[in-house]
């Protein structure tokens, strides 16, 4: 990391702590969330389609829904009902 960017991230926690705080707490809380729930498929697939939302990615908003995520909830809710519709 360069000097810089340490710089910046020592300042954002300075003007924005609070926020900075519970940013972090959300993103561990998913993480614990996803290492603990990830050997349930539907469950681990809502949760990197809900972070890859968070983190701003393209949403597929295609229906039926194509079998690449990341998709809208409407989407994702369709995609799980395809995977169990087909024993997955």
């Amino acid at each position: 990391m360069s000097n810089l960017s340490g710089v910046l991230i020592r300042l954002k926690w300075l003007i924005a702590g609070p926020e900075m705080r519970e940013l972090e707490r959300r993103r561990v809380t998913w993480e614990q969330y996803r290492r603990w729930l990830a050997e349930f498929p539907q469950v681990a697939m809502a949760l990197d389609n809900m972070k890859a939302e968070i983190d701003g990615a393209g949403l597929d908003a295609c229906h039926p829904p194509s079998t690449d995520g990341p998709w809208t909830v409407e989407g994702l809710r369709d995609r799980m009902r395809q995977l169990q519709s087909t024993g997955h």
